[in-house]
């Protein structure tokens, strides 16, 4: 979408890039075979190609702009994963970190038009303490 041309125009990539790219992501559509039936084809209008080398690269690019929100140095990510890093002497300080995180991640995402998949959340906790292992905590 426009948003994200944008987002590579401001990082700074040349016109001619961004000029690819939009032609790379647009004008894609999709048919299912099943059983040696071809279903209709259907016109892709959002997201990038699954299995392009070049769709993770540039789904990065995009999503940039989240991992420099907040802390950027508790922020990081992988492909199409992000993941936050809370470290304190408390899990339910953690906890209450990693839920304001979210929560600005979610911010961010509504507002360019990108949506998570909480289904998808986890919340792992670490520590060297028996007491406080399981606070009641759940990422929203």
């Amino acid at each position: 979408s426009e948003r994200e041309y944008q987002t590579l125009r401001e990082q700074g990539w040349p016109t001619n890039l961004v000029l690819w790219i939009a032609s790379f992501a647009t004008g894609r559509s999709v048919q299912i075979r099943l059983d040696g039936e071809t279903g209709p084809s259907i016109d892709i209008t959002c997201g990038l190609p699954q299995g392009s080398p070049v769709s993770g690269i540039l789904f990065m690019l995009y999503t940039s702009p989240l991992f420099r929100l907040g802390n950027p140095r508790n922020r990081f990510g992988y492909a199409d994963n992000a993941a936050n890093l809370a470290i304190s002497s408390s899990l339910a300080t953690n906890c209450q970190a990693l839920s304001n995180s979210l929560q600005e991640a979610l911010d961010w995402g509504a507002a360019e038009g990108i949506t998570f998949a909480p289904d998808k959340y986890e919340l792992l906790h670490f520590s060297q303490h028996t007491v406080d292992q399981d606070p009641t905590c759940t990422p929203s």
